[in-house]
């Protein structure tokens, strides 16, 4: 029973996200946005404490798993994302996406040497 209950709670943590993004706030966190599987709407995840590229998974400060769907999503929704955010609070149009060069450092990370 107790191995049931700890495999639930397990499942509960872990998300799929589809068309994501990765985004830079002007605190310096990053954030997973995209579509989530738990609603079907583009959302934002809390902050990224860790990218496995590897395994295409995200793990964020509330201890949740989120596993990349795919490939990143258009720049453009991303973008029309920040701006929406940005209505609440303008320091959000400082918002980077660096979707793009976690890509490019991971493909030269895993590049063999000549």
């Amino acid at each position: 029973m107790t191995t049931a209950i700890a495999m639930q709670v397990s499942r509960n943590k872990q998300r799929y996200v589809e068309e994501w993004r990765v985004l830079e706030t002007y605190r310096g966190e990053r954030h997973l946005v995209g579509r989530f599987s738990n609603s079907g709407r583009y959302w934002a995840s809390p902050p990224i404490i860790r990218l496995d590229f590897a395994c295409q998974k995200g793990f964020t400060s509330d201890g949740r798993e989120y596993l990349l769907v795919r490939g990143p999503g258009p720049v453009a929704a991303a973008e029309y994302f920040i701006s929406l955010c940005a209505v609440f609070d303008e320091r959000l149009l400082t918002t980077k996406d660096v979707t793009a060069e976690l890509s490019l450092s991971r493909r030269q990370v895993g590049q063999p040497r000549a």
